[in-house]
């Protein structure tokens, strides 16, 4: 079991991109968008806290910010903020539909058996004012097309970066108080197990 939270009231999410469509061919089929976006950004060490040897955190995504119908999302995307690039390895995203709009309290995780394993390896994050780290799923996750998407990241890197080199990434401002982000890092030897 997942131990209780650090935090369960961060205040930025990370503004991602999106990339959906039923095929991945015609490129034309496929459409990408942001979500989150917005004038309050600053930057948030979630997806990844990699001065943790190992981090956990799930973000959820409301149905209206989505705006999609039923369809598959083959991809998510992060910018990397920081000026030093780095590679995290023996990462894991999952993705899960949900009516749950906000957490509650430091123990009120989304359990990864209801969502769906969409990526395994590892990722090279760059600084860059254009780019955004786009991550291609190995599997693609269904939409249901009217629930919230929870997006849960584990982090089992196992190195610790020297203060000042924290991975930090893009966010935007919650709307209201409502927490719909939730997070736990650690500087041990022992590996996070989601499940």
């Amino acid at each position: 079991a997942l131990p209780n939270a650090i935090s369960f009231k961060v205040a930025y999410r990370n503004i991602v991109q999106f990339c959906a469509g039923e095929e991945v061919s015609p490129p034309d089929e496929i459409n990408c968008f942001y979500i989150n976006e917005g004038s309050i950004s600053s930057g948030t060490a979630v997806p990844i806290h990699t001065i943790g040897k190992h981090s956990f955190n799930e973000q959820i995504y409301l149905a209206n910010e989505i705006d999609l119908p039923k369809t598959k999302i083959h991809s998510i995307a992060y910018k990397y903020i920081n000026d030093t690039p780095i590679s995290v390895q023996n990462i894991k995203i999952y993705m899960g539909n949900t009516d749950k709009t906000s957490f509650s309290s430091t123990s009120d995780w989304i359990t990864v058996d209801k969502m769906t394993e969409v990526f395994d390896g590892s990722i090279n994050f760059l600084k860059s004012d254009d780019i955004w780290t786009v991550i291609e799923f190995d599997t693609p996750f269904q939409y249901d097309g009217f629930s919230n998407i929870v997006v849960a990241v584990c982090n089992n890197n196992g190195v610790e970066l020297p203060t000042g080199y924290n991975a930090t990434f893009e966010g935007n401002k919650n709307d209201t108080n409502s927490s719909r982000v939730i997070s736990y890092h650690n500087s041990t030897s022992t590996e996070i197990d989601p499940n």
